[in-house]
């Protein structure tokens, strides 16, 4: 199935963890510990790599805006002379 996936990886489950500091602050328990089990950050976890060993071509992870571009190009080309997936793991700002 040609499909290219361009990953929005924030290293974290942001929305678990906005959920979290709302529960924290209705029940007066810290904030700060809203994002213990949401953060995939330490180790930072390549969504490139777990790609590959489903046998997905990858591309990065990208962690600086001039490789995007070219990771993009790739993939492309990949997926439309290939026919087959590809992902693009691009890091980004935690929230």
């Amino acid at each position: 199935i040609p499909l290219l996936i361009v990953m929005h990886n924030n290293q974290s489950f942001y929305n678990s963890e906005e959920h979290g500091i709302e529960v924290a602050k209705f029940r007066s328990r810290p904030v700060e510990n809203a994002g213990i089990g949401t953060h995939v950050d330490d180790p930072a976890v390549s969504f490139a790599k777990v790609a590959e060993g489903f046998g997905v071509h990858a591309e990065g992870p990208i962690e600086r805006t001039a490789e995007l571009r070219p990771a993009l190009e790739r993939a492309l080309k990949f997926v439309k002379d290939k026919r087959l997936p590809v992902l693009v793991d691009v890091i980004c700002e935690p929230r």
